[in-house]
């Protein structure tokens, strides 16, 4: 870990390390320390003017770090700039000399650095003109710098933007990078803007442009479908087939592409060309991405990541979502790809995990969110509509999803936001949770079987019951023969109905479009069933659904009006001589929907009062039932339901003392 940062220059060292910035010849002659907190580590601004360059040694260096020889040690960088911004320079090459001092300021500065156990990287310098506007590269010191420090295995030196021009259209008033940048990829025209969010009006910082027949940073005229930040570096997916590295620290591009890793012989000063050279060159052909066109970039820096030797930061990893699958560009310089299918957005979540979503068909028919390790292999499993816990999408949703270092893999669909925090160990126990404009669950934990009570609307609500006579109490009024059954003999059996060598039928109305709960129940027979549909007779008399035959039992089912009229037959369902016993037979509007995944709602008996828990809270509060009233009635319909109860259930929900307004 770095803890402190030695920078070693003249004047135009304070812009980069934003200290005290020394003017006129009295106060240039002499050196200084200045220093700041930024970070987490330590900056510290040492002060060298350029016509001392030639004087530098074992002696010079250890006199200038005298303050801190104590302190430097393999936790510490020095950065060494080897003057520039006045006429020193020019007088060393007048003289025919500069090599010679250069090499010598070289070596004896790494020779301090060895001795004293520190990291080292040069500058490259730069001249001042007119007044602190203009700048212009010294080339021959940064080539000599460049091939001094590759033949000593040191990193490449810097070369800075901030010989760029002021005020300009693709650069703002200030000179270093924003603590706060954001960073906007637009179209119409394609560029990257960088603005300043240390400034409260977030001025422009810097424009990365995108002409056609020009290749910049951002090649050939493309848009930028996604970009992400971290470690000095801004990385793009621009709409072809190119991740694009732009090194703020190394001052140069990387570009991993389908046909390959490119590398670029511009830097960030010349990120928006006007000629039409093409400079960028391709290193590594078997390194590259999966497929083209890309979709979506995720980045992170993974646990125990190496470190760049160049810019002394831990190596991100960044994962691309493309139409042919996954490609991870890992810290160690590899790339792997995976899963070939249309991959739409992608993010990490917890640890080094990753999560995506996949789009199938000729639609936007999710079929999956992943959830991959990536340090080893990209083995995966997945949440899909029904799995446990089900990550509760539209077809459309699975798509779209987010994954977040909170360890939540976030979705999202027409309708809203959804949730998965994963299990690793034991998937069953994640949980889910799912928001809208409308409800929000809370988190549903495991194997979910019902998500109830969990809406805003404050609007109460009363059920009605929309089948007449369907307790058999007495009689069998209002229930007839099925049309298609003449045969059929209705009678009353112990506050039953006996239905015998066909069916009962009674027709009910609708609203087109709601959905609806048919409930019932069978007992002591040879045979039963029932039909549902939009017409007395024929097949329209079970277009929404037939059951077969059924054995004993109490019954739930859900449908969806298509019609204003529906028509229910009860059968004995081998006809003939057979018979079976019918009770409670009921038909609600679905008023209180069941958010889970399992989308069962409930019926309400009476009217439930829904109201705010407070002034203007989203969680709504529902009351008006006796003790043994509407909560009873629905925690008994939902646990009674042949397809959800289990002997080992949870019920989770909260519920308020009225008299002191505790829960």
């Amino acid at each position: 870990m770095i803890k402190k940062i030695f920078i070693i220059g003249d004047s135009q060292i304070a812009y980069i390390s934003q200290g005290v910035i020394h003017s006129g010849p009295t106060k240039a002659l002499e050196y200084g320390h200045y220093f700041r907190n930024k970070m987490g580590y330590e900056l510290i601004f040492l002060w060298q003017h350029s016509r001392t360059a030639f004087k530098v040694d074992l002696e010079y260096l250890e006199n200038l770090f005298k303050d801190y020889l104590n302190d430097l040690n393999e936790e510490c960088i020095i950065v060494s700039e080897f003057g520039g911004m006045d006429a020193a320079l020019g007088q060393y090459q007048k003289h025919n000399n500069m090599s010679e001092v250069i090499t010598k300021y070289f070596f004896e500065t790494v020779k301090f650095s060895k001795k004293y156990n520190t990291n080292l990287i040069f500058m490259a310098p730069w001249l001042q003109v007119d007044d602190d506007k203009f700048y212009k590269w010294w080339h021959d010191v940064t080539d000599l710098l460049k091939e001094l420090s590759a033949n000593n295995n040191l990193p490449e030196p810097i070369e800075i933007m901030y010989n760029e021009t002021l005020n300009t259209a693709t650069r703002g008033s200030r000179r270093e990078f924003p603590s706060v940048a954001v960073i906007v990829a637009s179209t119409s025209p394609n560029r990257i803007t960088i603005y300043d969010g240390d400034d409260p009006d977030m001025p422009m910082w810097m424009v990365f442009t995108s002409n056609a027949n020009q290749y910049g940073a951002i090649f050939d005229n493309r848009s930028v479908v996604s970009i992400v930040a971290m470690n000095g570096s801004v990385i793009w997916a621009d709409s072809l087939d190119s991740v694009v590295d732009a090194s703020f620290i190394r001052d140069n591009y990387i570009s991993t592409a389908v046909s390959g890793s490119w590398n670029s012989s511009r830097n960030i000063l010349d990120r928006n060309p006007t000629d039409t050279n093409n400079l960028w060159t391709r290193y590594n052909a078997g390194r590259s991405v999966i497929g083209h066109p890309l979709n979506d970039l995720a980045i992170t820096v993974l646990p125990n990541a190496p470190i760049d030797p160049s810019t002394n930061l831990a190596i991100p990893t960044v994962a691309v979502a493309t139409v042919a699958g996954v490609s991870i560009i890992k810290d160690d310089g590899s790339v792997e790809n995976t899963d070939n299918a249309n991959i739409v957005n992608i993010g990490f979540i917890k640890g080094d995990r990753l999560a995506y979503g996949h789009r199938g068909g000729y639609e936007y028919a999710g079929r999956a969110i992943n959830v991959a390790p990536v340090r080893n292999s990209l083995s995966y499993g997945f949440f899909a509509q029904f799995t446990i816990p089900s990550f509760g999408i539209s077809q459309d949703a699975a798509g779209r999803m987010r994954g977040v270092g909170d360890g939540y893999v976030y979705g999202y669909d027409y309708d809203g936001i959804r949730r998965i925090y994963e299990d690793e160990t034991n998937k069953p126990n994640g949980m889910a949770n799912y928001i809208t404009t409308t409800y929000n669950t809370g988190w549903l934990h495991g194997d979910i079987k019902g998500a109830f009570l969990s809406d805003t609307s404050t609007t109460s609500v009363t059920g009605t019951e929309l089948i007449i006579n369907g307790t058999f109490d007495s009689n069998t009024d209002r229930w007839n023969a099925h049309p298609d059954y003449t045969n059929t003999t209705l009678s009353i059996d112990s506050n039953r109905l006996k239905v015998q060598g066909g069916g009962a039928q009674q027709a009910f109305s609708t609203t087109i479009g709601k959905r609806y709960i048919v409930t019932y129940t069978l007992t002591e027979f040879n045979s039963g069933g029932i039909y549902l549909g939009t017409g007395s007779a024929g097949t329209q008399s079970y277009n929404y659904f037939s059951t077969g035959a059924q054995s004993s039992g109490t019954y739930t089912y859900y449908f969806v009006a298509t019609s204003t009229v529906a028509y229910i037959t009860l059968f004995a369902w081998n006809i003939g001589t057979t018979y079976a016993f019918y009770d409670n037979v009921s038909v609600r509007l679905e008023l209180e929907l069941d958010r889970s995944v399992n989308n069962k709602g409930l019926a309400v008996y009476g009217t439930i009062t829904k109201s705010a828990v407070a002034t203007g809270a989203n969680l709504v509060g529902y009351s008006g039932f006796s003790s043994l009233g509407l909560m009873s009635l629905i925690l008994f319909l939902w646990m009674m339901r042949s397809d959800t109860y289990k002997p080992m259930h949870c019920v989770g929900l909260w519920i308020i003392n009225p008299d002191s307004h505790n829960c």
